[in-house]
């Protein structure tokens, strides 16, 4: 996915008009559960359970998809401004809410391919997954499990995260828990552009995208977050769909 031209402008502004408040997101993933320009000892300590190993984080490899290589770049720092009646917000925490969206979509990506399509995915995380999986299994008149349907979401939970180990190198030990930390602490965006407008073809143009991240983030956690990107984008290719689907 190529670069989007007239992003870097800093004059460039989001008309009221042009965006769309988020609907079924919890109200908790909204506001950030640290303040802006945390470390990453404050976003680590965000986290309700960060019982996985950090080092590993550290030490993962900045994979860049297939097609993004050589292609010019789009700066983060003056990109996509703040709201023109939003003053408030500042580019730095749009920044931040960014990189929490592309947590949140890709968990939500993720747990698309995992539950059926009736299922409400609102308050399901893949962390929780195998336990939402008996949940959504049971019966609630009689409390009997589904067994064809535990089966066949427990298979649909292995394929997926099979597929993106293999491919992207994601750890269902570490990035569950990590993705969750990383949208309850930068929050997600507060509006949803409108396709076609400048903003929606940054938010899904992965050059962009890592800049942000890369500009964001503390840099012991970019590359677990560069990693989070990835396999969006990998979803973006292999579904045709954009990587930020509302």
């Amino acid at each position: 996915m190529g670069a989007v031209s007239g992003i870097q402008s800093p004059e460039w502004y989001l008309d009221e008009a042009d965006a769309i408040p988020p609907k079924g997101i919890p109200s908790a993933y909204l506001e950030p559960q640290r303040k802006s320009g945390s470390s990453s000892d404050e976003i680590y300590g965000a986290c309700q359970s960060p019982d996985w190993d950090i080092s590993h984080l550290a030490s993962s490899p900045l994979r860049r998809s297939s097609g993004s290589g050589g292609k010019s770049r789009l700066v983060a720092v003056g990109g996509i401004q703040s709201p023109r009646k939003s003053p408030q917000i500042s580019q730095k925490e749009i920044n931040e809410r960014i990189v929490g969206e592309i947590a949140y979509q890709l968990d939500q990506r993720i747990l698309s391919y995992i539950f059926p399509e009736e299922v409400s995915l609102t308050d399901l995380t893949v962390k929780n997954a195998t336990t939402d999986m008996l949940e959504i299994a049971k019966d609630p008149m009689t409390g009997e499990i589904d067994s064809k349907m535990l089966s066949q979401m427990g298979q649909n939970y292995v394929d997926i995260l099979d597929r993106l180990r293999i491919n992207q190198g994601y750890d269902d030990k570490i990035h569950p828990v990590f993705t969750e930390c990383i949208f309850k602490s930068y929050g997600v965006l507060l509006r949803r552009p409108q396709p076609g407008t400048q903003e929606y073809l940054a938010y899904n143009d992965y050059n962009y995208l890592h800049d942000v991240i890369v500009s964001t983030v503390p840099e012991d956690i970019a590359p677990g977050c560069i990693c989070l990107l990835n396999c969006l984008y990998h979803f973006s290719k292999t579904d045709e769909k954009p990587m930020f689907c509302w």
